[in-house]
């Protein structure tokens, strides 16, 4: 079995994610990668606190997260709080419905124009003048979803040695080779 943790020649990293994201636009599965690319501010957060987990503060620490490593690479009309809002509503309803109304900053519905050759449509916001609940977003999938994993690996770079993330990964869902004892041994496991 391969211990990454203790194996001074593995690399401590979250690319089997990030790969598999990658992965996933290849092959046109726009949905798989954008839902998995909405929860990386969440699971960086995590790995990055003192407790590995965001300890009921999930949505302030991503909306942190965001702000330190996301905002400063972009000159996006998506803010924080619509990329966590978004989070929720597509991951866990698999909507493109916001819901949520508390804030001032809404729009009723994010889109993305299917990715196709000749048309890309990315960081546009609008608003149907006199149609209620008509405010819109439009992001490229895999304009976003590269944009965001960059940004991952840049703060991946910076915060690799330090205590919490080395210790935090090791909670982190990862691929052992040879399984994991004593459970399954001898095959390929994700756990």
């Amino acid at each position: 079995m391969i211990d990454s943790l203790h194996d001074p020649g593995v690399i401590i990293n979250m690319d089997h994610i990030l790969n598999e994201i990658e992965k996933a636009l290849d092959v046109g599965l726009y949905i798989v990668a954008l839902q998995a690319t909405l929860t990386l501010p969440g699971i960086c957060a995590a790995l990055g606190s003192k407790k590995g987990n965001t300890d009921g503060r999930d949505e302030s620490m991503y909306k942190s997260w965001y702000m330190q490593n996301v905002k400063p690479y972009v000159n996006w009309h998506f803010t924080a709080e619509d990329c966590y809002r978004y989070r929720c509503s597509l991951v866990h309803q698999a909507s493109a419905h916001l819901r949520d109304v508390k804030t001032k900053r809404e729009y009723a519905r994010f889109m993305s124009v299917y990715p196709c050759s000749g048309i890309k449509i990315d960081n546009c916001s609008f608003k149907c003048i006199g149609q209620e609940n008509s405010d819109g977003f439009v992001v490229d999938i895999p304009n976003f979803c590269m944009t965001i994993i960059k940004c991952v690996r840049l703060w991946e770079n910076k915060v690799k040695d330090t205590p919490n993330f080395k210790r935090n990964y090791k909670a982190l869902l990862n691929i052992h080779p040879d399984g994991i004892h004593p459970f399954i041994t001898g095959v390929k496991v994700i756990g």
